[in-house]
């Protein structure tokens, strides 16, 4: 997709071709609603955080070590529900769940509910790995912008006051040189992020932008960067300041996450 606009074009394409079949959307996303613009509105389903989206959640907090969230339905009430999942997007993507669910009328909006609060997530998704020292590790699979900097805030909720380190490999070199400057602004929330040599695909063994080039970037915005290049590296780093560390989160679409299970295993 050379551009933004046929990127969203194969979205709208798409949505034109479900004739006569329900949209479910999530309308806080600008991005969505100009994607959308063009379909007939009676066909799109809305959720979100506004009240007057056809599904809405609202008051979100951490209560007893889960993150609580209230769910409307046209503006009425349904209930409060809850996940062990951290973030508030998991909040949307749940409240998503829900919309399908009571749409389709595969199962009762409640009963769905209680599901959900039994729901520990999936691997590579915030997946706790162990302990490294007194530092908790966890592993996410997060490798767009996007991906990285939301779960990056919610871990940043989530421990307040913590020193949050994170190793991160970006994945080929086209698509780290596209998206660099979103990946400059996404590692605000720690304290110290290791990069790690990119990641190469079978299709792309090289090519114009390297790790240093990331961390270079980075550091710009944030200056938290230090460009380590192997897991090894990032895995002496580490240790030389584990004292000093009370969480860290392997991310990336690589193999990232054997740091993740090196790390729990020196400490098991």
């Amino acid at each position: 997709f050379p551009t933004e606009e046929s990127y969203r074009a194969v979205f709208t394409d798409f949505a034109n071709k479900l004739e006569g079949k329900s949209i479910i959307a999530c309308w806080d996303d600008p991005g969505v609603r100009s994607t959308l613009a063009s379909i007939d509105a009676s066909r799109i389903i809305t959720y979100g955080w506004d009240p007057s989206f056809d599904y809405s959640a609202s008051d979100y907090h951490i209560e007893n070590g889960r993150r609580s969230f209230t769910i409307s339905k046209h503006g009425q009430l349904v209930g409060q529900f809850s996940l062990s999942l951290i973030g508030r997007y998991n909040a949307s993507n749940a409240l998503a769940a829900l919309a399908v669910c009571d749409t389709l009328g595969l199962i009762p909006i409640e009963k769905a509910a209680t599901l959900l609060e039994s729901f520990t997530g999936t691997a590579r998704r915030f997946e706790y790995h162990g302990m490294f020292g007194t530092a908790a590790v966890y592993d996410d699979y997060g490798h767009h912008p996007t991906e990285i900097r939301e779960t990056l805030h919610a871990a940043h909720h989530q421990f307040p006051g913590k020193k949050i380190w994170c190793v991160f490999a970006s994945h080929t070199f086209s698509r780290t040189k596209a998206l660099l400057t979103g990946f400059a602004h996404s590692f605000k929330h720690v304290e110290k992020v290791l990069v790690l040599d990119i990641y190469s695909s079978a299709r792309e063994q090289q090519g114009g932008i390297t790790g240093q080039d990331l961390a270079d970037a980075i550091n710009e915005v944030s200056g938290n960067a230090e460009y380590v290049g192997t897991h090894d590296n990032a895995v002496r780093v580490l240790q030389e300041n584990k004292s000093a560390i009370d969480v860290v989160i392997t991310m990336g679409a690589s193999d990232v996450n054997r740091i993740a299970e090196k790390l729990t295993a020196h400490n098991a």
